[in-house]
């Protein structure tokens, strides 16, 4: 019996030896001796236990070790001036997520050794009714943050050793030299996401182990002009600071992020001068000239500058490539789209850049039409229509320095229809040029400088019906450029005029191009094959091409042809002549319907000239039928022979005095008049 007795109470003492640390306890405590049997426990993790508080006016726990208490997410309210007074070793209290309103003046009278205090996420607003918190000498880390109510100036803390102050997510609207009046050691002030409209110059002048300071997210505060002399690394992303970032009394400063500010200027001249910096993150502001100077300086690390307002310039790839050789770029973002980054976005010549975050197109039929023509743009930032949902035709004619960014999207909008980039200087496209503008269908892009078109020119399945090519200078389409894009209808590749000098079998390979217009377009020869990989061809426009002969075929296949007859050889003009009906209805869509009238006037010539007959023209013997007229056979005559000859435009053949036939090209009657003169 005795021997069990004393297994026992070995093992008892064995397993309160081995234990320094309890998280989440099974049950909450009940009583200050709830662990006596663990007089060797270290930390005591509470959290999640909801319905826990501290004893009202009662000591919470007697504990000589217990050097670290946490409760996250439970239900505390308040802590009274006994509840941490039998904790002597207590260095650590974490009582995030709960719903203290109260924390007695002298709650930590009696814990000499604590160093961490985090009460963050709570509900104090005065912290008591003194509005003071004593008794925290050895406190090192003071966190109040997210106690949404707390205003550091309607409080007072007296804790001389606090290094490390944050009061994130508060309610502090000012900063003066009574703020931190009670923690002269402070280095470390944390006040993110406040309230704060002001830092007075001085509020930060008597804090001489100050080395950073975080005011990151405080939207009423437009300007630093405060001063230190210690402070190293400064924070003040997404303010709304505006003009010049002023660090001419930061005289020690390493590392500066003011990203998501408004800050058109920098002070180069105090960064240089005092030649320290080593990190500069300025994104998302209003800058507009690419700081050359600083990007030189030997001690800089890190360079962040993309989304500004930086304006292209002749030489700006002599900055670009500068940043570029010195890696400044190192850990300025983790996402690693080349589009986004500013170095690859300015095109290396003089012109404007237009930014989302300051517009300057003119709007239209309710907000449908978007303008941005004839301002000289090269550069337009890839978002700049993402707020605009109710675009649907976007103009952008007659930028002439304008050119798409090699392998970059242009725009990004889920509602654009019409683009139009009439007169502008684009060279070439690609597969990912109008990829983030799905609802495109309708493209202009008459007047441009493009060379080619290759099978990746064009976004796979996008939704073109309709693009307008007009007055590049294509020399080179691939015979699959359009393939993959099945609901186009209408090309038109006018006054492309090199185009056609390599020949080849096929145009091109469409399954649903219908309407194909290339007028001045260097077209010689069309063979049966020219056209036969395109089945849903059914108008076709050649006007001014220098057209030999084409396939008779195309009659019966096509509903619309326009055709110059300038260049036609007569025997195939000939050929035409028992079509000129069908003729006819194919020009009836056509601008000018010169193959039809030029197949009426031969038709009617040569009715006119069987109803003369043999008789009119063996009189004139050794005389010459005069006729004015533009590519028609005159026929010589004599006595002995009838021989055509060709006649220029315009061209006046010599006669004798004698009657003149005027044919009626529309009745193919003649009448006779007799010239009072000789026309010479």
């Amino acid at each position: 019996m005795f021997v069990s007795f004393s297994i026992t109470v070995g093992i008892r003492a064995i397993t309160a030896y081995a234990v320094f640390k309890i998280v989440e306890p099974d049950k909450p405590i009940t009583s200050e001796k709830m662990y006596a049997d663990y007089p060797y426990l270290r930390e005591l993790d509470m959290s999640h236990q909801k319905a826990f508080d501290f004893p009202m006016h009662q000591v919470f726990l007697d504990h000589e070790l217990l050097s670290a208490y946490i409760c996250n997410y439970c239900g505390i309210q308040s802590i009274y001036n006994q509840t941490l007074s039998k904790l002597p070793q207590l260095t650590l209290i974490v009582l995030k997520n709960n719903a203290l309103e109260y924390v007695h003046p002298d709650s930590f009278k009696h814990n000499s050794r604590l160093d961490h205090i985090n009460l963050s996420g709570n509900q104090l607003v005065t912290i008591n009714s003194l509005a003071t918190l004593r008794h925290i000498s050895s406190v090192s880390i003071l966190n109040l943050s997210h106690n949404e109510k707390l205003d550091i100036n309607q409080v007072t803390l007296k804790g001389d050793r606090i290094m490390i102050f944050s009061c994130n997510h508060c309610a502090t609207t000012y900063l003066d030299r009574n703020s931190f009046a009670g923690m002269s050691r402070l280095s470390h002030i944390n006040f993110k996401e406040n309230m704060i409209e002001q830092i007075h110059y001085d509020a930060l002048e008597s804090l001489t182990y100050l080395k950073t300071l975080n005011i990151d997210g405080n939207r009423n505060l437009t300007m630093l002009s405060f001063t230190s002399k210690t402070l190293k690394r400064l924070s003040a992303q997404n303010c709304s600071l505006e003009g010049t970032l002023q660090t001419s009394n930061l005289p020690e400063l390493i590392s500066i992020n003011v990203r998501g500010n408004r800050i058109t200027h920098l002070d180069e001249l105090s960064l240089v001068a005092y030649r320290k910096i080593n990190s500069l993150l300025l994104d998302d502001n209003e800058l507009q000239k690419i700081p050359e100077i600083l990007m030189k300086l030997p001690q800089l690390q890190r360079l962040c500058l993309d989304r500004n307002l930086f304006q292209p310039y002749e030489n700006i790839e002599e900055a670009t490539s500068v940043y570029n050789s010195r890696c400044l770029r190192q850990n300025c973002s983790q996402d690693d789209a080349f589009h986004l980054k500013f170095e690859y976005q300015l095109p290396n010549k003089n012109g404007v850049a237009v930014f989302k975050k300051k517009p300057v197109h003119s709007v239209s039929n309710n907000g449908a039409t978007m303008d941005l023509s004839g301002r000289n743009i090269v550069f337009i930032e890839q978002d700049y229509l993402i707020d605009y949902a109710r675009v649907k035709e976007f103009i952008f004619d007659n930028n002439h320095n304008f050119d798409f960014k090699v392998s970059m999207s242009f725009l990004e909008s889920n509602s654009v229809e019409i683009l139009n980039m009439r007169n502008c200087s684009i060279t070439a496209l690609n597969s990912s040029t109008f990829m983030k503008l799905p609802k495109l269908t309708s493209l202009h892009l008459q007047g441009n400088q493009i060379l080619s078109l290759h099978s990746a020119s064009f976004y796979p399945r996008h939704g073109l019906t309709y693009i307008n090519l007009a007055s590049n200078n294509l020399q080179l389409i691939s015979l699959t450029a359009f393939q993959y894009l099945n609901k186009l209808k209408v090309l038109i590749l006018d006054d492309n005029r090199h185009f056609f000098k390599i020949v080849r079998k096929h145009f091109l390979i469409s399954t649903s191009i219908s309407n194909l217009s290339c007028e001045n377009c260097g077209f010689e020869q069309m063979t049966d094959e020219t056209f036969d990989m395109m089945s849903k061809l059914r108008a076709l426009n050649l006007h001014n091409n220098n057209l030999r002969s084409f396939d008779i075929d195309l009659l019966n296949e096509l509903e619309t042809l326009c055709i110059d007859d300038s260049f036609l050889e007569d025997a195939f003009l000939h050929s035409l002549e028992r079509h000129i009906d069908r003729v006819t209805e194919l020009e009836a869509g056509c601008k000018k319907q010169s193959l039809t009238k030029r197949l009426k006037s031969i038709i009617n010539y040569s009715t006119v000239s069987e109803s003369l007959g043999t008789t009119a023209m063996t009189d004139a013997t050794s005389d010459t039928l005069y006729m004015r007229s533009s590519a028609v056979v005159i026929w010589q005559t004599s006595a002995s022979q009838k021989k055509p000859i060709q006649s220029s435009k315009n061209m006046w053949i010599p006669r004798l005095n004698m009657p003149t036939i005027t044919v009626s090209p529309e009745i193919g009657a003649s009448q006779f008049s007799t010239p009072t003169s000789v026309i010479n």
